[in-house]
């Protein structure tokens, strides 16, 4: 097949700004509303039930990143000087810096309309983009009530979590990155119509993020 057509039809320049769900917004606007200055993390899979604080600034309610991880048991990195901190999901490294528009999910960076601020020493992320990031590169599903207001922490049934393709001198290689197993009954590869096809039976990806797989 045409490399160069192939390459052409995966990459995707990531120059729009991130979106959110319309029910999202409402539930964001209902924290707005509501009188708690914190906010319930539940997670029923893992056992967990508790709260962090909630802030409210220039119109938008924000959570510290590290109090997110603490009450999920995630690991972190911060870096007071650059005031900035990694969020580790499972394979997954998300990244937050205070003042800045863009979130970094391992390789890929994605520009939301708000930036996270430092405070207090940590850096604190919009909700609403927060949750909506979550959802779209990691392993988690969370869901927000904004009348509680409350964030439910549940896990998804993705399996495979990124793709990198990258050329080289004698070919394409593609890495591709799971959270389970593979046996090579389950995986086919074919050519069809000049398109080079990778058939995982049993893999379950987010379309979204696959969508902003590049080549590097």
């Amino acid at each position: 097949m045409n490399r160069r057509n192939f390459i052409s039809y995966i990459t995707v320049t990531l120059s729009a700004l991130f979106a959110i769900p319309q029910s999202l917004r409402r539930a964001a606007a209902q924290i707005l509303n509501a009188q708690s200055n914190r906010i319930e993390i539940n997670s029923s899979a893992d056992k967990i039930n508790t709260f962090i604080p909630l802030i409210r600034k220039w119109g938008h309610a924000y959570l510290s990143v590290e109090d997110f991880a603490q009450a999920m048991h995630f690991g972190l990195y911060s870096n007071e000087e650059k005031q900035k901190c990694v969020l580790y999901v499972a394979k997954d490294r998300i990244t937050f810096a205070a003042n800045n528009t863009f979130i970094k999910v391992n390789d890929d960076l994605i520009q939301v309309p708000i930036e996270s601020i430092w405070l207090q020493g940590e850096v604190w992320a919009p909700v609403s983009y927060f949750v909506s990031v979550m959802n779209r590169y990691s392993t988690l599903f969370l869901s927000l009530d904004g009348s509680i207001p409350r964030i439910n922490v549940e896990p998804n049934d993705i399996n495979i979590n990124n793709v990198q393709i990258s050329p080289k001198e004698n070919g394409t290689l593609i890495r591709v990155s799971a959270s389970r197993k593979f046996g090579e009954r389950d995986i086919v590869l074919d050519i069809r119509n000049n398109y080079f096809h990778i058939d995982i039976y049993g893999g379950k990806i987010n379309p979204e993020r696959f969508a902003s797989t590049s080549t590097g």
